[in-house]
């Protein structure tokens, strides 16, 4: 059995969250629901018997124990998930270690559900731990970045690879050819990191909507992306419609 501890101070919006997982994981996993209200329950609870996963409201105001103190309390093995009134880059807690996901409140419905699944049934449990990025010319390295940590990929105006991650954080490295990336994606079968232009590619974990315009065009939005929705090139569009759609 699965056991999730939700942390949630706000009875409406712990109900609210609540009601959405049961009624969309129900029959479908088998876990166990356990929802605290304050830092030190949870904590109590979380010594007691870890969790596999925690949900976890960043605006806890109850106790003097303060949530960023919580974070740092809570083992590494346990994977979090934020759910937040606050944007993601206004959290630095995010950059904790053990946050694998961020939620905004207002995007409950679209949004949660998903990012449990993942969480609880990882799309490619099987694949390697991290990517190796190409050495470009006049580069002596290459770079080994965490796949779960990459969000999304540009190939920028200055001809370097903009590497987005999870944590707010840009890694930039130097490229003379962007298929030399994708070359590396299919060699490494890494199949959860997508291309879906020319010049970007993204992780589909992090995928939060894909949209279909009346021309039959498919917009990709992507968490921790604040920039215009992704519109997917001609060749990826049967397997993202396949997909999510």
């Amino acid at each position: 059995m699965i056991n999730i501890l939700l942390i949630e101070d706000d009875m409406r919006d712990a109900g609210r969250i609540i009601s959405l997982l049961n009624s969309s994981l129900a029959g479908k996993y088998d876990y166990s629901l356990l929802h605290k209200s304050g830092t030190n329950e949870a904590l109590a609870c979380i010594e007691e018997s870890a969790p596999d996963l925690i949900l976890m409201d960043l605006e806890i105001k109850n106790e003097n124990q303060t949530t960023l103190g919580m974070l740092n309390r809570i083992p590494r093995t346990i994977p979090i998930i934020v759910i937040s009134h606050l944007s993601h880059y206004q959290k630095p807690s995010l950059r904790h270690g053990n946050v694998i996901d961020f939620v905004s409140k207002s995007n409950l419905d679209d949004s949660l559900v998903d990012r449990v699944r993942q969480a609880l049934s990882p799309r490619n449990a099987s694949e390697p731990d991290s990517v190796l990025f190409p050495a470009a010319a006049r580069d002596d390295i290459s770079e080994s970045v965490p796949i779960h940590k990459i969000s999304y990929i540009i190939l920028t105006g200055r001809g370097r690879y903009d590497i987005h991650l999870t944590d707010g954080k840009i890694l930039s490295l130097r490229s003379v050819l962007f298929r030399d990336l994708k070359r590396v994606l299919k060699e490494q079968n890494i199949t959860s990191l997508r291309p879906v232009s020319r010049n970007e590619i993204i992780n589909i974990n992090y995928i939060s909507k894909i949209t279909k315009s009346p021309n039959g065009r498919l917009s990709v939005t992507v968490i921790g992306n604040d920039l215009a929705p992704f519109h997917i090139g001609t060749g990826y569009e049967k397997f993202f419609a396949d997909e999510f759609l």
